[in-house]
């Protein structure tokens, strides 16, 4: 087997052993939103933002250590993996306000895009393309259209 492949294969059975569970943990990013928001403003989050706070910090506990608070349930890559994720999304967030304010979110988010495609070019290039099935195309067409394009732009709303 190609040794591309292996890695990819090793990437793939972690993401299904660390990140199912780890992905909830990323779902903390609000947590950062508001605790950022609040720090910035100089205000104490409203009771509803703590409550949420602390129902998503409790929930997140719980799923990491699986009810039982004498070990973990999530390896710890998983807990950081998620955490680093949180974070990012966060980040993902609130960084382009400004932009989005003034530009709008379509502009913004397809300057991302071809930025992020032109960055990629190199890899694009020196990578065999892989055969897709026509299921795969249309997998790919649904992430980039439905998953980012419809998700960040509110086109619909």
């Amino acid at each position: 087997m190609n040794q591309r492949y292996k890695g990819l294969t090793l990437a793939v059975v972690g993401a299904c052993f660390w990140g199912a569970s780890g992905t909830v943990i990323q779902f903390l990013a609000p947590v950062f939103i508001i605790i950022y928001s609040s720090l910035r403003s100089k205000m104490w989050p409203r009771r509803i933002d703590a409550i949420s706070i602390v129902v998503a910090v409790v929930g997140t506990f719980i799923l990491a250590t699986g009810g039982r608070f004498d070990q973990l349930a999530l390896s710890p890559l998983a807990c950081f993996w998620g955490l680093i994720a949180a974070f990012s999304e966060a980040i993902n967030t609130v960084l382009p306000g400004k932009l989005f304010k003034k530009y709008g979110p379509i502009p913004v988010i397809g300057a991302a895009m071809l930025v992020a495609g032109i960055a990629f070019l190199p890899i694009y290039f020196t990578q065999p393309m892989p055969k897709l099935a026509p299921v795969d195309v249309w997998v790919i067409v649904y992430i980039i259209i439905g998953g980012t394009l419809l998700a960040y732009t509110n086109v619909l709303i």
